[in-house]
Order: structure tokens, then C-alpha cells, then sequence
């Protein structure tokens, strides 16, 4: 039998917006270096492959050049189509086991949310080498930036004073990339109403250069901004080129809820041998 091969736009907020995902379904274990050979063809930023257990899915993500534990707009594009393709009751909630714990994916009543929960985690802050090192990779200057942290995997995040610096910062990529870090994210207060906050983040050293939409980052990032607006529900709009939107629910100190859309946009057959049944 021959596999098939999915693409899915994740938090979109429109048509041909959000994360573009392969998805790959799989009947049995592949080795890894299969699965990453694909990913690297994919032209997707971020490809997910699912593999079915007896009541939950097991997760790998892989971008181009290297597996990550963990990929939120990833989970949400699986969950799509899991539900779209009638695997799975679509009143049931789907158990995701990923290389960084569990997340809970349910479609909601309109069936057209899907909502992901995940426990959240701990920003600490930034060191004012390491902010004065970001900063200029950022072109920014000293009173441009608000606040600057840190996220539990090395991601350094800088919050902007004025919402229209983050729409023109320019990135040093090739020296982030270099950098001790994980990436560079920028967020911002938003300057309208339909959103709460902005957001662009940088992973050179992953092989993605901007991402389209981040997810996995806000586990740390929105329980801050909850905090700063006392606000437990928050939406934030991605600045990227495709753009995308992203709807968080702090529900309780120890986990997030995020909301969003998602939209199969291409379905076609892998027939390489190392996917075939």
C-alpha cells in the first residue's frame, strides 16, 4: 500500500496563511534517518508523522536539517486530519505522546477549532551580556526594548517598546545562527484591537530562518503577557510573510489552551519504498 502524504496550513488566518506541515501517517515504527530524509524534501518548514497505538498517537516532528520534541502548529495540523479523515470520534479527545510530554487535542462543537492543551513553562531573565548581544543582532536600540527573557530551551525572547519595530527589524541571521542560543523571538504590544500581542521568531540554527507561525513558544511567553494584561484568554497575530493567528487560554498556572484553524490544502502519494507497506 502506498503511503500518503498531507499539507496543511496550521493557525491560519485565512486562505494559503498559517504554517504550512506535511503530515505523514504511519502503519509501523521508521527509522529515523528515513523520516528525516523525507523532511528534508518536504518543502515545509516543520513534517510531522503519526503513528497510531491502541487508544493514542505517538508524534516525531523533523525540520529540515533536525528532529525537535516538540512542534505545536505541528500537533494541530495532525489533529486535523485526524478528525477530517474520520480516524478518530470526533467527540473524543486525541492523546499525543511527544518527546516533551503529553498534549490533548479536541475538536470543538462548531467543528471548527481544534483545541490543544499543554502544560506551560518558565521564563527566567536574561543577563545583560547576552541582552546587549541580541539586541544588536537585532539592529535595536537600548530603549527599544522593554524586556528581554528566556525561554527553558534557550530561546531569547526581546519585547519591543512600540509595536511598529517589530514589522522592521532586520536579523543578523548568519550570526544568530552562530549565537549560544536557540533563536531570537520579538514581540510587541499590539497597536490594534483584534489582537493582544505581535510575534516573529528567528531559528537559523534549525534550519528555519523565520517561522511562519510559532507555537511551542508561547508555553512560555503567553503566561507572561497573561500576567502583564490581566488576561487569561489572549490572541496574538504572527508578523510573518504567510502570517498567522493564535488563540491562548491560560486556564491555570501549570497549562495552556491553544485555539486554532486549520486547512488541508494538498494530499499526494509517497512512493519511496521506505514508506510503502
Amino acid at each position: 500500500m502506498i503511503r500518503k502524504i498531507f499539507m496543511v496550513d496550521a493557525f491560519a488566518a485565512g486562505p494559503f496563511t498559517g504554517a504550512p506541515t506535511s503530515v505523514v501517517f504511519l502503519k509501523d515504527p521508521v527509522e529515523k534517518k528515513k523520516m528525516a530524509a523525507l523532511a528534508a524534501r518536504t518543502g515545509c518548514q516543520e513534517t510531522i508523522f503519526i503513528l497510531p497505538t491502541t487508544e493514542s498517537f505517538v508524534l516525531r516532528f523533523f525540520t529540515e536539517i533536525q528532529e525537535v520534541p516538540l512542534s505545536i502548529h505541528s500537533c494541530l495540523a495532525g489533529a486535523h486530519l485526524i478528525y477530517e479523515l474520520g480516524l478518530y470520534p470526533p467527540t473524543r479527545p486525541l492523546n499525543f505522546h511527544t518527546q516533551e510530554g503529553e498534549v490533548t487535542a479536541q475538536l470543538e462543537e462548531s467543528a471548527k477549532n481544534i483545541a490543544l492543551t499543554i502544560t506551560t513553562q518558565l521564563l527566567t531573565k536574561l543577563d545583560q551580556a547576552r541582552l546587549e548581544q541580541f539586541r544588536d543582532l537585532a539592529g535595536l536600540t537600548p530603549k527599544s526594548v522593554a524586556w528581554a527573557a528566556l525561554t527553558p530551551h534557550k530561546l531569547v525572547i526581546l519585547c519591543l517598546e512600540k509595536p511598529e519595530l517589530i514589522k522592521s527589524a532586520e536579523i543578523n541571521l548568519g550570526e544568530l545562527a552562530k549565537a549560544q542560543a536557540l533563536g531570537l523571538a520579538l514581540t510587541a504590544p499590539a497597536a490594534n484591537a483584534d489582537c493582544d500581542y505581535y510575534l516573529r521568531s528567528f531559528l537559523p540554527a534549525m534550519g528555519i530562518n523565520e517561522e511562519h507561525v510559532s507555537g511551542s513558544l508561547h508555553r512560555s511567553l503567553a503566561p507572561h503577557w497573561s500576567r502583564l494584561l490581566q488576561k487569561k484568554r489572549l490572541v496574538c497575530r504572527q508578523l510573518s510573510r504567510l502570517g498567522g493567528l493564535v488563540t491562548l487560554d491560560v486556564t491555570d498556572p501549570n497549562h495552556l489552551t491553544y485555539y486554532g484553524l486549520a486547512k488541508t490544502f494538498l494530499k499526494g502519494n509517497l512512493l519511496s519504498d521506505d514508506f510503502k507497506d
